[in-house]
């Protein structure tokens, strides 16, 4: 009996070593650290809003994993599940192209899309999408790689308050008023200037410009301006904001008033004649042109 039971427990020793000699049919598990190197990296500050991303692989992997339509997205929303967000809510990414190791993909934005200024943004990946060589994906559903904030990098923007670009009748002596989307710096006479005729024309002296609330400044030409003329506004690239996004060279333009009143002159018979024949014409000529000339307004009186 012992023997017998000895026999059996060797069968059965046996048996369990050669299943387990057979090998597994079942995935190699996926490595704890598939993934090195995410740029931008987590927590990046001032990334710029056009940057490429690049992820570094453990391991080599497929390119041909990495064109499908949804492996590697941004988004602001803290939700890394694609099925969870609209796609309005993301930005997919481009796949560009392997490293000649094979380990690191490069992605970029879509020619379409630009990241925000000031924003927080996820890279997230399918992870059950991209492939090892071997065949194998690198884990199973989706995750955030990094977070990151894009930096400052919009140029400021500014219009003419008053008067208003393009209007007409402006001041002989106007409050010239502009205003800014954001702080900014070096408003000085070298940056903001006065111009007749055309924005590279003569260029009008102008008092010390004022700032004011909300990113407002506000100047006056140093000598009274023409009539009927046309003034341009010229900002020049020298105005940026804190982190040296410069201002696109602008021009804005407006066209002052006609203040003066007209005046008029007797012609015939000249003013103070005598021995004015008693059938002459008379004859009125006024400094510009005028309206309303009727027996209205034009009378003649004896005595």
């Amino acid at each position: 009996m012992n023997v017998f039971m000895i026999l059996v427990l060797i069968m059965l020793n046996a048996c369990s070593s050669g299943g387990s000699s057979g090998g597994s049919t079942g995935v190699t598990p996926t490595p704890a650290s598939s993934i090195d190197q995410v740029i931008p990296r987590n927590n990046a500050t001032d990334v710029s809003r056009g940057t490429n991303f690049s992820i570094a692989f453990h391991e080599p992997v497929q390119a041909s994993s990495l064109q499908s339509q949804l492996v590697a997205w941004v988004t602001e929303k803290s939700e890394d599940k694609v099925n969870k967000i609209n796609n309005s809510d993301i930005i997919v990414l481009t796949f560009v192209g392997l490293s000649s190791n094979g380990k690191v993909a490069i992605f970029n934005l879509p020619k379409s899309s630009d990241l925000a200024s000031n924003a927080q943004y996820k890279l997230n990946i399918n992870n059950e999408l991209i492939k090892f060589k071997n065949g194998r994906s690198i884990g199973s559903g989706t995750r955030i790689v990094s977070t990151f904030v894009t930096g400052d990098v919009s140029s400021p923007t500014a219009v003419l308050v008053e008067p208003s670009n393009g209007s007409t009748g402006a001041s002989l002596l106007p409050s010239i008023q502009i205003a800014f989307n954001e702080p900014v710096l070096n408003i000085n006479d070298a940056n903001v200037t006065l111009h007749v005729g055309s924005e590279t024309g003569d260029t009008v002296a102008i008092k010390t410009i004022i700032q004011g609330d909300n990113n407002t400044y506000t100047f006056s030409p140093s000598v009274m301006l023409s009539e009927s003329t046309n003034y341009y506004v010229v900002l020049g690239s020298g105005i940026s904001d804190s982190n040296n996004n410069q201002l696109a060279p602008t021009q804005f333009g407006f066209t002052t008033g006609d203040f003066a009143f007209p005046t008029a002159m007797l012609i015939t018979p000249l003013n103070g004649n005598t021995n004015v024949s008693i059938v002459s014409s008379i004859r009125i000529a006024f400094s510009e042109p005028v309206l309303n000339i009727n027996n209205a307004n034009i009378t003649l009186h004896v005595g």
